[in-house]
């Protein structure tokens, strides 16, 4: 039996409502002298039967590893030991590479003598506290009370013919210089200050540590150390050779945490979640399905060209060594999943002035059942109908152009990722176009 289906898919409005499928719809006929002529068209059946379907955004990234570290030459000093080699695994704290430190040790030692010497001053300080000021003063005190009294002497005997004028030159030479070291000796010990001594000699203790400090780890810095786990990817140094301080000597990448940043319109971003599942295929072995998850939406947007992107993290959930950083990466992310859904093609959906609606067939082959849908996850060739009034076994009339065998065995799709559109409606002369919704 061959029923007829319109294949002007809209549905026209003639008058008095009744309740059809659940909800009112009023009573439609098929208008004839519309614009879009009515032509008959032969149908078939599709059981109505609950599916898998899933619903996807195709777009491309680049991977990338979450870590990466950047060695670099710290030092102009050559190169004596490197321990590894490209695609070597380490971990953090493993020495990679040594260079010659003979000339900071030789600094280190002589900061060393210097650090002691002060060391050896300031307990001297602590000891005395003032006692060695304190007698110089009185010695130059004294001695300056002998100078002068040896100094009058002479002038006395000089003027009674007993003392040269030489040698009364002689003592009042040593009687002036008793007097300048004296007074050096009062202002020494009157300004003496035994708590700023001691507090300049301990800064300049700190001062000389810090210097004996970055000496040291100048010496650790002719040592090439990993800071994290990982696998090395360049090895840009060769023993005997003196690299540059900007120099990048060895790379290190984490390649069992692997990342891939994909950029997304802005027109799509807002189907995007974080934990949606992302199948990833690559160039290399596009049968080789791996597996990812959404981890991050970046919060702003790129403007590239007139369109604004987004970027989108995703985390690469399988370790395999055959995935590799700045690898293209092909992703269909799961935009949304179904497992139990009710599928019909496409061409089952009409478009009424409420919504869409799709036929089921009844015991009168003349007047199917007309029920109102809501249309849920799309694909490249069904889509979810959602509705009370709906059961799986119903009988949905279809046009007879549609492969119902292809539609059966495929419930997932691929929708644009780049500025695509996330589906339209029906076009106005027959259908089979992808709804946009009620």
């Amino acid at each position: 039996m061959k029923l007829k289906l319109i294949k002007n898919k809209w549905i026209t409005w003639v008058g008095g409502a009744v309740v059809v499928g659940g909800v009112i719809l009023g009573v439609y006929s098929f208008n004839g002298q519309q614009e879009n002529t009515t032509e008959a068209a032969e149908i078939q059946e599709y059981t109505l039967t609950k599916q898998a379907i899933s619903e996807t955004l195709s777009t491309s990234g680049v991977v990338k590893a979450e870590d990466i570290e950047q060695l670099l030459g710290d030092v102009e000093s050559e190169v004596t030991t490197i321990n590894v080699e490209i695609g070597d695994h380490v971990t953090a704290g493993d020495v990679l590479a040594e260079m010659n430190p003979i000339d900071v040790e030789s600094d280190i030692l002589n900061q060393e003598v210097t650090i002691a010497n002060l060391k050896q001053e300031i307990h001297a300080l602590k000891a005395d506290k003032g006692t060695t000021k304190r007698l110089a003063y009185e010695n130059a005190k004294t001695a300056l009370g002998n100078a002068k009294t040896t100094y009058e002497g002479n002038q006395i005997l000089f003027e009674n013919g007993a003392l040269s004028q030489s040698d009364l030159d002689t003592s009042h030479e040593s009687y002036n210089k008793a007097v300048s070291e004296y007074e050096s000796a009062k202002v020494a010990y009157e300004s003496y200050d035994y708590d700023t001594e001691y507090s300049i000699l301990e800064k300049r203790l700190q001062v000389e540590n810090t210097k004996l400090e970055s000496l040291e780890q100048d010496k650790l810095d002719h040592k090439v150390v990993a800071s994290i786990d990982g696998v090395v990817t360049q090895l840009n140094i060769e023993e005997g050779e003196i690299p540059k301080e900007s120099d990048v000597m060895i790379e290190i990448q984490d390649l069992a945490n692997l990342k891939i940043e994909a950029s997304i319109s802005e027109y799509e971003v807002n189907s995007i979640q974080e934990g949606q599942r992302v199948e990833i295929t690559t160039l290399s072995d596009d049968d080789k399905v791996y597996d990812g998850v959404v981890e991050r939406i970046y919060p702003s947007g790129e403007i590239s060209g007139s369109e604004v992107f987004v970027t989108v993290l995703i985390d690469v959930l399988n370790e395999d060594t055959n995935l590799k950083p700045n690898f293209s990466a092909n992703l269909e992310i799961m935009v949304a999943e179904k497992d139990d859904a009710l599928l019909v093609p496409y061409d089952a959906l009409i478009k009424t002035p409420n919504g869409y609606a799709v036929q089921v067939k009844t015991d009168d082959p003349e007047n199917p059942q007309i029920i109102a849908v809501e249309t849920g996850i799309e694909s490249d060739l069904t889509v979810e109908v959602i509705s009370d009034q709906l059961e799986e076994g119903m009988t949905i009339l279809v046009e007879s152009d549609v492969d119902l065998t292809t539609v059966t065995s495929n419930g997932g799709v691929m929708i644009p990722g780049m500025g695509g559109g996330m589906g339209g409606p029906p076009s106005d002369g027959g259908g089979g176009g992808r709804p946009g919704g009620a």
